[in-house]
């Protein structure tokens, strides 16, 4: 029984250590592929706890396997063994079915694995084939909000226009930058969102959330740069200013929403206590993310909003990060003492964010999958 047991320890001790290296370089080698949002990822590691929990897995193992066979080697009945070393018998019954059972039970359990690493990965695939309605590669934001006294408030609002379009226009000279624009509102991705109520000519209101209108204040030419396709109707130009007649273009989510059986060109939309005319229609995006439902969204020209802040997006021809230091010092040509306030960011970073758990489930999934069909072959 001793042997059998030092014998055993021997051999699961040997596999705790073989598993604690193999732990500790797949945590180096994972930890840089993980997304940087994800929550709590610089606590991953191989600690004391890890190891005394290894330990012990080895210790029970090893006595728990090596334990009773020892016994029932030790009590050997003699009828049983010479039947058993008969022609006729190469292993006992018993140990010959419990074999089996343990075969056909791994086997099983490895193709559990497998197949819900297949859904999980075939999930992931559609949800990467989901179209989010522009196209988020190569673009650049960079927040551009001013300090403002509250003596010099009222000034700042009127000169915000002004002001956005100057750093607008030196960002866009950027070697590397194709096409600029700004914004003010929640960014696609991001999570954020800015609502209105919305409220029809002739009394028609809608005041719950899944009615209301997500309004972003752009410059002329936001939507090109996006990748939002114009449905119907015209774009926002140069001409829609501050004292032109109000004008939105509406998603098509939300000319469905608010004029179902009618068309939307042409028609007045009240926002707060603001109206405006939807001068076009344009395509819907995913702009909570590719899983969430398509809102409905609205686009006021930024030179007829109220807004102090607004955000920079560029559209690069290689790498945006790599633009990074041109663009800055394009803005602080402008202003030196200008802050970048909020995070510079690109949209496929937030997009990582939006699948990060999705994709870690998969590939968890994946290695699970082909470590119990190895450990089956075995």
């Amino acid at each position: 029984v001793r042997a059998q047991l030092v014998e055993s320890i021997l051999l699961s001790s040997s596999g705790a250590a073989l598993g604690i290296l193999l732990a500790w370089v797949g945590v180096h080698a994972v930890i840089p592929w993980l997304p940087s949002g994800l929550p709590r990822v610089a606590t991953i590691g191989i600690d004391l706890r890890i190891l005394a929990a290894a330990v012990g897995a080895a210790l029970a193992t090893g006595v728990g396997f090596g334990l009773l066979p020892a016994l029932q080697a030790s009590r050997p009945g003699l009828s049983t063994t010479l039947k058993d070393g008969g022609r006729s018998s190469v292993a006992g019954t018993r140990s010959h079915r419990l074999r089996s059972v343990l075969i056909v039970a791994e086997v099983a359990l490895a193709v559990v694995l497998v197949v819900g690493a297949g859904l999980f990965a075939g999930s992931f695939i559609k949800l990467m084939r989901i179209d989010a309605g522009f196209d988020y590669t190569r673009l650049l934001f960079v927040g551009v909000g001013p300090r403002v006294r509250p003596d010099t408030r009222a000034k700042a609002f009127e000169e915000a226009p002004v002001y956005t379009q100057r750093m607008l226009e030196a960002v866009r000279r950027v070697p590397g930058v194709e096409a600029g624009a700004a914004m003010s509102g929640s960014l696609p991705f991001s999570g954020g969102f800015q609502k209105a109520f919305v409220t029809l000519p002739g009394g028609r209101e809608f005041k719950d959330h899944a009615g209301a209108l997500e309004c972003r204040f752009v410059t002329p030419g936001y939507l090109k740069v996006l990748g939002v396709p114009l449905l119907r109707g015209r774009p926002l130009t140069d001409d829609d200013r501050a004292g032109s007649p109000p004008v939105i273009p509406l998603s098509q989510a939300a000319a469905r929403k608010y004029w179902p059986d009618q068309e939307a060109l042409g028609q007045r939309i009240i926002l707060h206590t603001n109206e405006y005319v939807a001068v076009g229609i344009v395509g819907d995006t995913r702009s909570f993310g590719p899983e969430a439902p398509v809102p409905q969204e609205g686009y006021i020209p930024l030179a007829q909003g109220r807004i102090l802040g607004a955000t920079l997006m560029m559209r690069t021809t290689g790498d945006p990060l790599k633009t990074l230091p041109a663009v800055k010092a394009a803005i602080w040509s402008v202003n030196k003492d200008q802050p970048l306030s909020g995070t510079v960011f690109t949209l496929e970073q937030y997009m990582d964010r939006q699948i990060a758990q999705r994709r870690i489930m998969m590939t968890l999934f994946a290695l699970f999958g082909v470590l119990g069909l190895v450990i089956s072959a075995v």
